[in-house]
């Protein structure tokens, strides 16, 4: 396979300023009555028992017990609904430039994301990505079980899918680029040739100083 430039994004914080779209998709999967407040305790009481094995920065994230034993196509279709109804209009419009601009210049687009993979799914087609990296769910008779289904996109799970992920596509890192905005991108960050700091946080800006990454600010 021969090497192709790509430019990868991550999805919150990055290309979504401030909330994440999980955060956008269970509220209003609360609002509208699909998700019950029962679900949402269980929710709360799976990431209490990940609090005891865990970093904190992770418990909540590895949680998608909120989803178990609905029906995964519907889930599927609200998800689509809600994306473009709520989540769309939420994206940098800048980012969106970035994207487009990129694409022009001959590079491919691959989006990471920890987020549930029927969401960052909705993401690549709205902006025509080429592949998309996200947390992919467990279904049992096609009822989510509540479980990941393999690594969860974050910190050094998201670099090792990354490295995975450069052998399959071919992708040649030196030649290619990266936007990231919280410290614990950093180290998938350090695959690539060219890096982008994008609204990133205290930590990651004093990263980005010492390896010389342009910081960015992307704004909705």
């Amino acid at each position: 396979m021969i090497n192709q430039r790509w430019a990868v994004f991550d999805i919150d914080g990055t290309l979504l300023p401030g909330e994440s779209m999980e955060a956008i998709f269970i509220r209003s999967l609360i609002r509208e009555g699909v998700l019950s407040w029962a679900a949402v305790l269980k929710f709360l009481g799976k990431g209490a028992h990940f609090l005891l094995r865990l970093k904190i920065e992770h418990a909540l994230k590895q949680n998608k017990y909120y989803l178990r034993g609905l029906d995964s196509r519907e889930v599927q279709e609200i998800a689509a609904q809600i994306f473009q109804q709520e989540i769309r209009k939420q994206f940098a419009d800048k980012g969106e430039e970035i994207i487009e601009e990129l694409r022009s210049q001959g590079y491919r687009i691959l989006l990471l994301s920890g987020a549930p993979d029927f969401l960052a799914e909705q993401l690549q087609r709205a902006y025509q990505a080429d592949h998309v990296i996200a947390t992919r769910l467990e279904t049992e008779n096609h009822r989510y079980t509540g479980r990941i289904d393999g690594l969860h996109p974050y910190g050094l799970r998201k670099t090792l899918l990354m490295k995975q992920t450069i052998r399959q596509l071919g992708i040649d890192p030196q030649q290619s680029l990266v936007f990231a905005n919280h410290y614990s991108d950093a180290d998938h960050m350090q695959l690539f040739g060219t890096a982008y700091a994008v609204n990133p946080d205290r930590k990651l800006k004093q990263i980005a100083r010492q390896e010389g990454w342009e910081v960015v600010t992307l704004k909705h």
